[in-house]
């Protein structure tokens, strides 16, 4: 599989050396590219001491939540809340800020945080109102994210809506 997704990589590099970027490509690399600046990096984290938020009685987290649920279309957000309400068993209210804290915690103390924060969009294939970014999180295999055009911003999509390969 790692070989699959860094012969993916290599393709889209090469094709992509040859044509610079569209604006709309461009546009979308940006979105998804603050999609992931929004966790902070480690750098960041570790100058500042981390931020304030600690969810589930954990430390604090570098990440700045609203910014993050801005990125993320309509269909990730309630993916994202139902994905919160699901694991974490608790009977309580979730909104997007309070779910991606608590999923922020989890990659951390998971130890994928640190890829998360490293991650780097590669470029990005625009078809209409859907895209696919090749994102390599860390020293990890490149993977594809998909986004969509929402109110003329592009936006996280959630899963199963598709990008534009």
């Amino acid at each position: 599989m790692a070989a699959k997704n860094e012969a993916i990589g290599r393709a889209y590099e090469r094709r992509h050396r040859a044509a610079a970027p569209s604006p709309e490509e461009a546009e979308a690399a940006e979105s998804a590219t603050s999609f992931y600046e929004a966790l902070g990096s480690p750098e960041a984290s570790e100058a500042q001491g981390e931020a304030e938020t600690a969810p589930e009685g954990g430390e604090p987290l570098p990440l700045d939540p609203a910014t993050f649920c801005d990125l993320m279309s309509e269909a990730a957000l309630a993916q994202t809340v139902r994905y919160a309400e699901v694991a974490s068993g608790l009977d309580r209210e979730w909104d997007c800020e309070s779910a991606v804290e608590l999923l922020v915690a989890r990659s951390k103390r998971a130890g994928q945080l640190d890829d998360l924060r490293r991650a780097e969009v590669l470029g990005v294939n625009v078809k209409g109102d859907k895209a696919t970014a090749t994102v390599r999180f860390g020293d990890g295999a490149a993977t594809s994210v998909p986004l969509v055009k929402e109110d003329g911003e592009w936006k996280l999509a959630g899963a199963g809506v598709g990008g534009g390969q």
